[in-house]
């Protein structure tokens, strides 16, 4: 991978998604907030699950329409798609308490 788009990625991990890592995901089942505390997403609340929820589906679409490198975009979409994924199945699950 180009170092620019390497440096890139960086930079939107510290901006915006900072709920990722990469190339590695956070562990499955960890939230990660932008101070890095982990909070386990079956301890989220209803209405924090879903602010985290519109927050990821965003920061994609925005990363999406932003003009950076496919490289960039393929190596972040996915992750995030995967943090969204799960926040959604927990909001499922409680949701029907």
């Amino acid at each position: 991978m180009e170092p620019e788009n390497i440096k890139a990625i960086e930079f939107e991990i510290k901006n915006t998604m900072y709920y990722i890592d990469y190339p590695d995901s956070t562990s499955p089942g960890l939230w990660k907030d932008r101070n890095g505390k982990l909070e386990y997403i079956c301890d989220m609340t209803l209405d924090h699950l879903k602010n985290c929820i519109f927050l990821v589906d965003k920061h994609i679409a925005r990363l999406k329409e932003s003009g950076r490198p496919t490289e960039v975009i393929n190596a972040l979409v996915p992750l995030a798609t995967n943090v969204a994924r799960e926040l959604r199945e927990e909001f499922t699950i409680k949701s029907k308490i």
